[in-house]
């Protein structure tokens, strides 16, 4: 399940980095300020102290936080990319009325 989630976040960043020479760098700069935002999220505290459960299950609990937490991840970067689709084509008309 972790390897179908890491291809997905794969993907999502091929997108992100194919479009980043389009967008302007202060929206890069917001868009990278939000992507360690979402990445400091991204640190698992187990609620349970391991002593007080096995540690199969104490293992078990931390892999599906990770799931989880990985999950948020990939739908904001999913999300980051429609805005940077949003930017490119806002970009290309700004241009486009630019040039015209």
């Amino acid at each position: 399940m972790n390897a179908h989630k890491l291809e997905k976040i794969e993907r999502a960043l091929v997108l992100i980095n194919k479009r980043l020479d389009k967008v302007s760098i202060p929206d890069l700069l917001q868009t990278v300020a939000e992507l360690e935002d979402g990445l400091s999220k991204l640190s698992v505290e187990p609620h349970v102290r391991p002593s007080l459960k096995t540690t199969e299950q104490h293992d078990a609990s931390v892999s599906s936080q990770i799931d989880v937490r990985l999950s948020e991840v990939v739908e904001r970067l999913e999300s980051l990319s429609k805005r940077l689709e949003t930017l490119e084509r806002a970009l290309a008309q700004t241009n486009g009325r630019l040039q015209g």
